[in-house]
């Protein structure tokens, strides 16, 4: 046998391993993006479970809406829940630029995220915190949460609904 008989079958073999790489790795994604998909709908439930957990929050920055003083806990409890809120959606926003959340998803995840900045509150807090958020994030919320003619949010509008309906 010849130095070129056993070079070609050096890169037979050489091309054969390469062939083997490739479908194991083919392989290994389907469970990845199948993990993805799962983290993304553990997004979702994140998002439940933190409206769920809100409620002493959304009582705080229903008080500076009505012009009450916050003590100095309440003010950072508020903060550093509103960081929280925040800090979930820009993952979201991350997992949706992978391609582990929908666009359909994440159009319902805008919607809340519209719900939770439709306060001169949350706005004001956006307003100082916005700087550490990733600018991409940032862009999307000041494009398609607080720019004018951005839709409302239909919870919103649910909350109007209601107000109105009692109030005839």
């Amino acid at each position: 046998m010849n130095w070129d008989a056993i070079g070609a079958i050096g890169e037979t073999l050489g091309a054969l391993g390469v062939l083997i790489t490739v479908g194991y790795l083919a392989v290994q994604l389907r469970p990845n993006t199948q993990a993805l998909k799962t983290s993304a709908l553990r997004s979702a439930e994140d998002v439940v479970l933190l409206t769920e957990k809100n409620e002493r929050y959304i009582a705080h920055v229903m008080k500076v809406q009505r012009k009450e003083k916050l003590t100095e806990e309440e003010r950072a409890q508020t903060v550093e829940r509103f960081l929280t809120i925040m800090r979930t959606f820009e993952r979201i926003w991350q997992e949706h630029k992978l391609g582990s959340v929908t666009q359909y998803q994440f159009a319902q995840h805008l919607d809340l995220l519209r719900w939770a900045m439709s306060s001169p509150a949350t706005r004001l807090m956006w307003g100082y915190l916005a700087q550490t958020f990733d600018p991409g994030y940032r862009a999307i919320v000041e494009e398609k949460v607080l720019a004018d003619g951005a839709p409302t949010s239909s919870i919103v509008k649910a909350y109007l609904a209601l107000d109105t309906q009692t109030n005839e």
